[in-house]
């Protein structure tokens, strides 16, 4: 699974439903935090690697949930000043 396909399960589990709180135990049981293979990873992800298991990189999720956290309050602030906010994958 690539790292593109992950980050748009976040977005679809997580931040469409923008109102909602996003915990460590949801990053789990939608098992975001399972990244790509470690030879297709960019180096510079490594920082939010918590492990490598059998060649797949695993995210950190407390890391993720952090930065959902941020993009949420990022894009309702955004809403709130009236920006158009636009879906592209």
């Amino acid at each position: 699974m690539t790292s593109d396909l992950v980050f748009a399960r976040v977005v679809l589990y997580f931040i469409l439903p923008i109102r909602m709180t996003v915990s460590v135990n949801q990053i789990l049981e939608a098992q975001a935090h399972i990244g790509t293979l470690k030879n297709e990873a960019h180096p510079k992800t490594s920082k939010y690697w918590s492990e490598v298991t059998n060649g797949v990189v695993v995210i950190n999720p407390e890391i993720l949930a952090q930065q959902l956290e941020t993009t949420r309050a990022t894009i309702q602030k955004a809403k709130a000043e009236g920006k158009e906010i636009s879906r592209s994958m």
